[in-house]
């Protein structure tokens, strides 16, 4: 639980310090170091478009969850799946309903995914309001497609990364984002700067006088205390 929460704070302070594609960085080395940081390439279109494919996977499994909640929706792809199902092979009708569901959330990802870079608000888990696609749509549907989310309501793209933030492996995210403070202090200050020579660790005595409490004499007290940083 503590290693969670720890993970969330620093998500958080990534989130706040960073610049990402609608927020790029105007004295940074990198326009977009939420991307790097998710990704890792010293390029930021590929970083920027690898992010943009996780988004569109996460918003997949989350629009596909809401299919299968909607009976409506359920039912229509369930229709579909029969009357083409010509076949009499056992599950055969139940792979082809699955493959429409996720065809249909698919798509609907696809315009998600748009709303977001757009400057939009995306909804986790959307509604009957927020979602746009009918069955019938997708055999129509082209990168003209209208959406019928508003983006007032949901988490905006910067969100989306920071959701992305807390699936990488701690490491990784905690050495890029070192990558990005130290290329940034290059780029400001000094060029020569280097993470890697920084303190460390450190130590200290202490002493300190405490007045009596059952004696007529102050005592002082000496002590050693260190932390090392990881």
């Amino acid at each position: 639980t503590k290693t969670t929460i720890e993970k969330a704070y620093f998500c958080e302070y990534i989130y706040n310090t960073f610049g990402c594609y609608l927020e790029p960085e105007k004295d940074s080395s990198l326009n977009y170091s939420m991307e790097y940081i998710i990704h890792g390439s010293d390029e930021d279109d590929i970083n920027f478009i690898n992010c943009c494919s996780h988004i569109i996977n996460l918003r997949l499994a989350c629009n596909l969850a809401y299919l299968f909640s909607d009976k409506e929706k359920y039912n229509a792809a369930k229709k579909v799946a029969k009357a083409s199902n010509i076949l009499p092979i056992p599950g055969a009708e139940y792979l082809t309903r699955i493959t429409i569901l996720t065809i249909w959330a698919a798509a609907e990802a696809l315009l998600d995914t748009r709303d977001l870079l757009s400057n939009k608000k995306v909804p986790l888990i959307k509604s009957n309001d927020t979602w746009t696609l009918e069955l019938s749509d997708l055999t129509t549907f082209s990168k003209a497609t209208i959406s019928k989310n508003n983006g007032k309501s949901g988490f905006t793209y910067k969100r989306y990364l920071e959701l992305l933030l807390a699936t990488e492996n701690n490491i990784s995210l905690y050495y890029r984002t070192l990558d990005v403070i130290q290329m940034n202090i290059c780029n400001k200050y000094n060029d020569e700067f280097r993470i890697s020579k920084c303190v460390y660790s450190i130590q200290a005595d202490i002493s300190y006088l405490l007045p009596y409490l059952f004696t007529r004499k102050k005592i002082t007290y000496k002590s050693t205390g260190s932390h090392r940083y990881r």
